[in-house]
């Protein structure tokens, strides 16, 4: 099994962080692989947002409703967003550069969860895209796809490789087929 493999096996979602720091180069280290994520036409247009102020991070659990609580107990948050004036793909730019963010957390025994933004109702009379805009700053041009919480895990135990079913008949070779054709 390559070595991507098993790191595909360890990233999952995990919610308890322990109250330990990350290391700063370890978080530099997580946010550089996240800038070399490809974008749509080479754009560039990925802008992540590093959080480390408790306070900030607080006020960003509380940006939905429901599921975004767990953001209260990260070290760090990254707030994964776009630059739409130089891009017509947000949402593919931030997409690759989350996964490749929480992959390579995983790759340094981080636990990561994503905490989806954009298209999300708040808690309050705003959007969860309005919340954090206004604890963020964000220019207007901004889309934020997503929070990546960051921190060390509650247990290490956390990291291990989760067995999966994989969905196999989701995958069709050379076109689509029901499996109904006749041969």
């Amino acid at each position: 099994m390559s070595y991507f493999n098993q790191l595909a096996q360890r990233r999952h979602s995990i919610r308890k962080y322990s109250s330990e720091e990350i290391d700063p180069d370890l978080l530099t280290d997580i946010v550089e692989c996240a800038l070399q994520a490809p974008t749509s036409r080479n754009s560039q247009s990925v802008r992540l947002i590093v959080v480390d102020d408790p306070e900030t991070i607080r006020s960003l659990s509380g940006i939905r409703e429901h599921g975004s609580a767990f953001v209260a107990g990260a070290s760090v948050v990254i707030a994964v967003c776009a630059d739409t004036s130089v891009t017509r793909r947000p949402l593919a730019d931030t997409a690759i550069a989350a996964s490749y963010l929480q992959l390579a957390a995983t790759s340094n025994n981080l636990a990561s969860c994503w905490c989806h933004v954009e298209d999300t109702p708040g808690a309050v009379d705003e959007t969860a895209q309005e919340t954090v805009h206004k604890l963020l700053d964000l220019p207007e041009s901004y889309l934020c796809h997503c929070l990546i919480a960051l921190g060390i895990p509650e247990d290490a135990d956390q990291l291990e490789p989760v067995e999966r079913t994989l969905p196999w008949e989701h995958v069709y070779v050379g076109r689509y087929s029901t499996g109904e054709e006749k041969e």
